[in-house]
């Protein structure tokens, strides 16, 4: 390595470094919030907003065996993205792992709305405050729903 090389190597790692170190704290909370948000999920056995999400499944699934949306076999035109970014999920072919696998990309993607809440927030007030309000970004989807039998 000549040495200008490697005089441009070491403050290029020294920023590749700090952003890390500077997102840090936002990816523990995002990494908290997902297993928190999981473990919920993981007590929900079924579906239990029945009509949204019967009629996401029967779009999602038409969309995995056929590419294209359909509901009990009748062509349809998909409104939302729901329905597309789930359809790999439905190409597991036992069906409680492709709910458990539902639900863990669904918490993922449910959660990932920290990153512009901060970007945003960050905008306009301090790192601190910007990671309290990412924090408190993500909606607190799945409680009210039916939990495992015992």
């Amino acid at each position: 390595m000549t040495e200008l090389a490697a005089r441009f190597a070491r403050p290029r790692a020294a920023a590749i470094a700090s952003r890390l170190y500077a997102a840090l704290p936002l990816v523990t909370i995002f990494v908290w919030l997902c297993l928190i948000f999981g473990w919920e999920a993981w007590g929900n056995l079924s579906p239990w907003l029945f009509g949204d999400e019967l009629d996401k499944t029967q779009l999602a699934r038409a969309i995995a065996e056929t590419g294209h949306a359909a509901r009990r076999g009748v062509p349809v035109t998909s409104h939302s993205l729901v329905a597309w970014l789930t359809a790999p999920a439905w190409l597991v072919h036992d069906t409680t792992r492709a709910y458990g696998l539902l639900k863990a990309m669904q918490v993922a993607v449910m959660t990932s709305v920290i990153f512009p809440t901060y970007f945003l927030a960050r905008q306009l007030v301090s790192q601190r405050w910007a990671l309290f309000a990412a924090a408190g970004g993500p909606p607190v989807y799945g409680t009210w729903g039916p939990k495992k039998r015992r």
